[in-house]
């Protein structure tokens, strides 16, 4: 496999985003430069760490390491989704991991057995980030679901 190196003029190169995204704020009197600057930040440290710990997991040649890895993937977007909805009372935390779980490993692993044919199917360099894309693209959707029936039930309540 081989590996692409970002040089460091192309990661400068990649803040002329960010610097638009700040002017504008500026510009349009939003009120978000501090934002942007931490949060270009926080996503520099993130990215910096996460390669390392990416560096470690796609040396996993281990089935079961790699599936825990993603559980724990899956089990931390049950977290934030149930962190976002503010009905409390209701524990709906093991139902949405439980449904996550098996929706999200099934098609992860159809994605990279079968559609890209990956041998060994779990192979980390393929299996971590297509179920990354997974979770990532379904967790938002997963929490706009609770939305609309806690609203329904404070205006049934009323």
């Amino acid at each position: 496999m081989s590996v692409i190196d970002i040089t460091y003029t192309q990661l400068l190169l990649s803040l002329i985003f960010i610097i638009i995204a700040g002017v504008a704020s500026i510009r349009l009197q939003l009120d978000l430069e501090r934002d942007i600057f931490w949060g270009t930040i926080r996503t520099f440290a993130q990215l910096f760490i996460i390669g390392y710990v990416l560096k470690y997991i796609f040396g996993l040649d281990n089935l079961y390491l790699v599936l825990f890895v993603f559980t724990g993937m899956i089990f931390f977007a049950a977290y934030t989704v149930r962190s976002r909805v503010k009905e409390k009372s209701i524990p709906y935390f093991i139902p949405t991991f439980l449904s996550m779980f098996a929706s999200y490993m099934l098609v992860t692993i159809i994605v990279t057995a079968f559609i890209i044919q990956v041998e060994p199917w779990y192979k980390p360099q393929y299996f971590i980030p297509l179920g990354g894309m997974v979770v990532g693209n379904s967790m938002m959707a997963v929490g706009i679901v609770f939305l609309p029936g806690m609203m329904t039930e404070q205006i049934l309540l009323k």
